[in-house]
């Protein structure tokens, strides 16, 4: 009897341990293609952080030009100094109307701000103070080649180009645009880089105004237009984009 229930006594406890040790759960190694990978927003921010840097030096480097050649931005000629050659002086029909320096100007820069006043000259008015006369008899321009408008925009400045309002009326008083107007730039105001030539069209019987657009995307200080003509040449505003 005691034996029987010795017996009894070792299958329950080899059942209760059979039990435990069937319950216990072996944890199985992860799944390797449910582990999620890496996130890669930082390589992708980087990249995208370049592409938006590669895209502003572009349009940096495009100066405000756009794509038809257009001259854009602001106008900063009226903001700035500007010296030029001399202007005509008419020393009358009894000397053949040659340049006399004991005369005034015959169409001059009214209180040095006449090109850049905003005052543009449109009709066939000699009187008309929008209008400034380079001359080719001038002793500058026999000494040079050329008469000039230089600006000085006061500091280091990104340009678009530059904008000439010149007048016209070949037939009947012998007034003609520049054959070529030559943009030139400055760092010193001394040494000079040739940046672009605009050529006016020179056409037209009647006496108007023709805009020449220079383009020219760089930096400068200062700016030199350089006049090239035969007899007058009549300006009567100039802008300067940035």
């Amino acid at each position: 009897m005691k034996k029987l229930s010795l017996l009894l006594a070792l299958l329950l406890a080899l059942s209760v341990c059979l039990v435990a040790c069937g319950g216990e759960k072996t944890e199985e190694p992860a799944d390797e293609s449910s582990v999620e990978a890496p996130s890669n927003d930082a390589s992708t921010d980087a990249s995208e952080d370049a592409s938006e840097d590669a895209s502003e030096d572009a349009s940096e480097e495009e100066g405000g030009v756009d794509v038809n050649g257009e001259i854009t931005g602001e106008n900063i000629a009226p903001n700035a100094t500007y010296t030029k050659s001399l202007l005509y002086r008419q020393g009358g029909a009894d000397v053949q109307w040659a340049y006399d320096e004991t005369k005034p100007e015959a169409y001059p820069d009214e209180e040095g701000v006449s090109l850049v006043d905003g005052a543009f000259a449109t009709a066939l008015d000699y009187n008309d103070p929008a209008w400034i006369g380079f001359h080719m008899g001038c002793p500058d321009y026999q000494a040079n080649g050329y008469s000039y408008i230089n600006f000085d925009l006061g500091a280091a400045t990104a340009i678009t180009g530059v904008k000439v309002y010149v007048g016209t009326d070949a037939l009947t008083s012998g007034i003609t645009a520049p054959s070529a107007i030559e943009l030139y730039v400055s760092e010193d105001g001394e040494n000079w880089t040739l940046v672009n030539i605009g050529t006016p069209l020179n056409a037209g019987n009647e006496f108007g105004s023709e805009c020449v657009e220079i383009a020219a995307a760089t930096s400068t200080q200062y700016v030199e237009l350089r006049l090239q003509g035969a007899g007058w040449m009549f300006v009567s505003e100039v802008e300067i984009y940035a």
